[in-house]
């Protein structure tokens, strides 16, 4: 069969594109006087080969049974998770991507892709086909073309792709909170969009959470809590920017990127729910908020990508590029096809981890700076001298911000932090060495 395809176009029933050269017919079993097929990828993201003498006669025959949703996938990982945890059984869950079958042995960008997830505790998923196609239509090309302008450099592109399909993935290996930064029009909303269309939206497992959740205490085991029970099985829990002058609990945002088991009730309800959380959490603002933690725990979870470039009708310097106005819009169809390409950086990431990029490290330890006011009042208040004969004191420097500040923070491991991060030496009689009080 002679694969050559013509230009796709979009419409009710899928995309399709014209095979320009092929005559042996696989839908009618017989040659054509001239070419009568067409390459579609339909709406549920199968695709098949059809003949225009034949319409809604595909080859394979049924197509509707030959490639189910991705979200087949992540629904069946959801239900082994859930059903171990109903068990008092550990998420021993194991998924692998990337078994090529040649259905297309001529064009390898229509081959199929297997899935295959299974558990030590139940029986084997049955294999699970799906298109890729990504290259001939939608995303692949339009994707790989933007992507670039983006991301400054291809450093910064490998590390969001990579931790973007690192989101597909329940077992929640990287325990990390990510903030998406940046002035408007950047990008950043439209590649959040473009992952809750990915992941199957409200219905699937993607979650637009308030941004108020973040900036709240954490609710007690006997208060309801419906916000969090709503993140059992999601994939992906994305809010906004939280209002001015709010700050995000940083301990109860600790708590949502761990992998403890999440406990409680709806309302009305008297029996607690208890689910293993396999969501990342996202935070997309322009200004970044302020974080009420500065202990190590907490910041190290932290992964702050700043989208740089700015999207405008005309151009100038270097940190603008061209508006794509009809981009929100385009990215409501390309859902299956940016899962195919998270699935091929999912075992990009699988082979090599998620190491933050330079630029993320930089950017997360300039906005931590920002947000460590107890480094700042070392700053104000005292001088490093690298002089171990120099010390302070610590129940001095207790005193000090209990003056300042009206109450003391510093219990002695706070203290031992603020003292390593400002750059002095902690020693065991809780004297910090290597600095002095400023006159």
């Amino acid at each position: 069969m002679d694969l050559t395809l013509g230009p796709y176009t979009e419409g009710e029933i899928g995309i399709t594109a014209p095979l320009l050269n092929n005559r042996e017919c696989p839908v009618c079993k017989q040659t054509h006087s001239s070419p009568q097929n067409y390459c579609i990828v339909l709406p549920n993201s199968k695709v098949a080969i059809g003949c225009m003498c034949r319409i809604n006669t595909f080859y394979p025959n049924p197509a509707s049974t030959m490639t189910p949703n991705a979200m087949n996938i992540l629904y069946a990982q959801n239900v082994q998770i859930n059903n171990i945890t109903v068990y008092g059984k550990g998420a021993d869950v194991d998924v692998q991507f990337g078994e090529i079958v040649p259905i297309f042995p001529d064009d390898p960008t229509l081959n199929m892709l297997v899935f295959k997830s299974f558990t030590s505790y139940l029986d084997d998923i049955e294999d699970v086909v799906f298109h890729l196609g990504k290259d001939k239509f939608g995303i692949g090309h339009s994707f790989n073309s933007k992507s670039p302008c983006i991301m400054q450099n291809q450093d910064e592109l490998n590390y969001l792709l990579k931790w973007l399909a690192s989101c597909i993935d329940g077992r929640k290996k990287e325990e990390i909170f990510t903030i998406l930064t940046g002035d408007g029009r950047n990008g950043k909303g439209v590649l959040c969009d473009l992952m809750h269309v990915t992941l199957g939206g409200l219905n699937g497992y993607s979650l637009p959470i308030q941004a108020s959740m973040l900036t709240s205490e954490r609710p007690s085991s006997a208060s309801p809590c419906p916000d969090l029970l709503n993140l059992r099985g999601k994939r992906w829990a994305c809010g906004s920017e939280p209002e001015k002058k709010k700050s995000i609990n940083g301990e109860f945002v600790k708590f949502l990127t761990g992998n403890d088991v999440i406990s409680g009730r709806y309302f009305h309800e008297n029996l607690n729910v208890d689910f293993h959380p396999q969501h990342a959490l996202v935070i997309q603002c322009n200004a970044i908020p302020t974080m009420d933690a500065e202990d190590d725990a907490i910041w190290d979870r932290g992964r702050i990508i700043d989208f740089v470039y700015k999207f405008v009708e005309n151009p100038k310097g270097e940190f603008q590029r061209k508006i794509d106005k009809n981009l929100k819009d385009k990215v409501k169809n390309w859902g299956p096809q940016f899962m195919l390409l998270l699935i091929e950086w999912y075992n990009i990431y699988k082979n090599e981890g998620l190491q933050p990029s330079p630029s993320v490290v930089a950017k997360t330890r300039e906005v931590r700076k920002d947000n460590d006011f107890v480094l700042e009042f070392f700053e104000s208040n005292y001088t490093k001298t690298d002089d171990y004969n120099h010390y302070v004191l610590c129940k001095d420097v207790s005193n000090m911000w209990k003056n300042k500040q009206g109450k003391n923070i510093f219990v002695k491991p706070k203290l031992r932090e603020a003292a390593l991060r400002f750059g002095a030496t902690f020693d065991k009689d809780c004297e910090i060495r290597g600095m002095l009080r400023k006159a």
